[in-house]
């Protein structure tokens, strides 16, 4: 039987394939909604090592004159604006742009080291720019709900800053069509951070570097969070005071030997590290001022 000639031979390609919307659609459907979405871009640019976050309910329409296409312009709606200072670098595109991983992966200090965080604004929207109505999340979150998560987020303000490392303030802003400029709601930040503030709260940061040493690392310090919220003309300030005791477990214990293994056996990197805090102050930090 003589043999096929060659350019006769039919080549398929073949390859697993992944359907991103079903596939986005399982994550979302794990993962919470709500202030969630906020936490992890919160989260996100403490890791990318930002000090400021910034985050503004823009409700000014925008022109559709202009654009490539007339479908597009459904995406020229309100949206959520999120803004940090840290400096976006290559990496970082290529680990938002991987799916089901993040260049993270190995560096265990890091919060959104399980590389799904950044998912979660699909939540949100189709198009991770624009809080627009999505196809793959089963809310459609409207200008109203966005307020209420800036609400609820700022109520959770000294809970979502306790224990970051980088991050020093968490602003919220709307951007009203009938008003010009932006209007500041909500404020939560590190009161007056001093370099030794600074200092503990990045323990994390030093000690996994010495996550190798014999001897328990023990760090304890307290700190002020300055909470504000405009209400009218007025400014309504709270001071919250917390003690923070943190800790790196040694090599050689039992936390420790177990992190070692999953990240020999199971390329999973954990770090030995626990942080617990206490609210020392009372309410009567509260003060009223008129702007």
């Amino acid at each position: 039987m003589e043999s096929p000639a060659r350019d006769s031979i039919l080549l398929e390609d073949f390859g697993q394939k992944v359907d991103l919307t079903r596939w986005t659609q399982e994550v979302l459907l794990n993962y919470p909604e709500g202030t969630t979405v906020l936490k992890e871009l919160i989260q996100n640019a403490d890791d990318a090592g930002a000090t400021k976050v910034r985050l503004c309910l823009d409700r000014r329409p925008h022109g559709s004159d202009s654009l490539l296409l007339d479908s597009l312009a459904q995406w020229q709606v309100p949206s959520l604006l999120a803004y940090n200072d840290a400096v976006f670098r290559e990496e970082d595109f290529v680990s938002i742009s991987r799916i089901g991983g993040s260049t993270k992966h190995g560096q265990a200090w890091k919060t959104g080291r399980f590389g799904v965080g950044f998912n979660s604004v699909y939540h949100l929207t189709d198009l991770p720019s624009f809080a627009a109505r999505s196809k793959l999340s089963r809310q459609a979150y409207s200008e109203d709900d966005i307020s209420s998560m800036f609400l609820q987020l700022f109520e959770e303000g000294v809970f979502s800053l306790l224990f970051l490392k980088i991050v020093l303030s968490i602003d919220m802003y709307t951007w009203d069509a009938v008003e010009s400029g932006l209007k500041k709601l909500f404020w939560c930040s590190v009161n007056s951070p001093s370099d030794d503030i600074v200092w503990h709260r990045q323990a994390l940061l030093r000690l996994s570097k010495s996550v190798s040493n014999t001897d328990n690392e023990v760090d304890a310090y307290s700190v002020e969070f300055l909470s504000e919220v405009m209400a009218g003309s007025e400014c309504r300030k709270r001071i919250d005071t917390c003690y923070i005791v943190q800790t790196m477990a040694s090599a050689s214990s039992r936390i420790g030997s177990f992190a070692t293994t999953a990240s020999k056996e199971y390329d999973i990197h954990l770090l030995p590290w626990a942080s617990v805090a206490a609210c020392i102050s009372d309410d009567s930090s509260d003060v009223i001022c008129n702007t």
